[in-house]
């Protein structure tokens, strides 16, 4: 009648998400696989660029069916994890939900792991697209924060604890979970770059990069230790404004010793 911890966590996804989440969560993992492709098509990771002496059309045709293939892993890799369960989902299972072979999987994929960890980078990409059209008249930090409200915003706070198990079935997973955040953050801060060029700006930039992503793991940490009852936009909006009295205290601190020191 006790399962072991690991297996409790394994479980979890299957026993919370109701048949109409799995359909609108395996909707959502379709959309981020769009994304994954198109950021890889960008990255040049979907054609070989090298071979110049390609035909043009017979080059895009390939690149065309390769992306197709791509999506169809993804869309099936995320689609049978959230109905059966990541450690039941096989590998010969996800190939034939995608209409391929075991072998043409390894062309894309190392394993499940490895399909997991892509979709999940991928996550982030439509926020750093609004954050990159945004106007510059725009408080990077508020931008940041309105950007990432929105978008928790549109899902259920059981679709975001699916996701999040799903990230931490495995040790690997896990470890890359948590190794994300600096990517997020690297992201981030090429991102704000984008919109705010001046190289003048780039210190304080990189230093909102590294503080939002911080509270977003403080809001991350605190919405875990709470059991997740709560939307994590809840936890989100906590920690901004924790941050931002934060540093209103030691910023009147700072002007405080100036003034003493000038005295």
């Amino acid at each position: 009648l006790h399962y072991p911890l690991r297996r409790q966590r394994q479980m979890c996804i299957r026993d919370r998400v109701t048949e109409g989440k799995r359909v609108k969560l395996s909707k959502i993992f379709a959309l981020s696989a769009n994304i994954i492709a198109l950021s890889a098509e960008l990255q040049g990771a979907l054609v070989d660029t090298n071979k110049q002496t390609d035909n043009p059309t017979t080059l895009g045709l390939r690149e065309q069916k390769r992306r197709d293939t791509y999506l169809r892993i993804v869309d099936a890799g995320m689609s049978l994890f959230v109905e059966h369960g990541y450690h039941a989902t096989t590998l010969d299972a996800i190939a034939e939900a995608a209409g391929i072979s075991r072998r043409t999987f390894f062309s894309y994929f190392a394993g499940k792991e490895e399909l997991l960890v892509a979709w999940h980078r991928g996550c982030w990409s439509p926020l750093l697209e609004d954050i990159a059209a945004a106007s510059r008249d725009n408080i990077p930090f508020q931008l940041i924060h309105m950007v990432f409200r929105d978008h928790l915003s549109r899902h259920a706070n059981d679709e975001i604890v699916a996701m999040e198990e799903l990230m931490h079935i495995t040790e690997k997973l896990r470890m890359s979970f948590h190794a994300s955040f600096m990517e997020w953050e690297r992201s981030l801060f090429q991102t704000l770059i984008m919109v705010w060029p001046e190289p003048e700006r780039r210190s304080e930039l990189r230093m909102v990069a590294t503080l939002w992503v911080a509270t977003f793991r403080s809001a991350m940490e605190e919405w875990q230790a709470n059991s997740r009852h709560l939307h994590l936009v809840q936890h989100l909006e906590e920690a901004c404004d924790m941050c931002t009295q934060i540093l209103a205290v030691s910023y009147t601190h700072l002007r405080a010793h100036e003034t003493r020191g000038n005295l």
